[in-house]
């Protein structure tokens, strides 16, 4: 019988990495915080749309998953456009209460 050693015993957990904007509260001094999260987002879509013209034209096999790509971008950037709107109405109401 050959007895295979895992490097994480018999705990199920592993160590995860997430890469990208998951799931973070904007804390920060800094002023223009979303200007700039939204900044990098949208130049990461037109990037990634772009990309995804090219590969279709030439039939590529990758082209489908850059399309869940742009889609999750495209997604991302509306949540982000929604939330900041209603964090923006909030303050709003909140003046006119005073």
């Amino acid at each position: 019988m050959i007895t295979v050693s895992h490097p994480y015993g018999s705990n199920p957990r592993r160590p995860y990495v997430l890469v990208g904007c998951h799931f973070q509260k904007f804390r920060t001094n800094h002023p223009n915080a979303f200007d700039y999260v939204m900044s990098e987002l949208t130049t990461s879509h037109v990037y990634w749309q772009r990309r995804l013209h090219g590969l279709k034209a030439t039939g590529d096999s990758t082209a489908p998953s850059v399309a869940n790509l742009v889609d999750y971008l495209e997604s991302d950037i509306q949540m982000l456009v929604r939330w900041h709107n209603r964090r923006i109405q909030k303050k709003a109401d909140v003046r006119l209460d005073v």
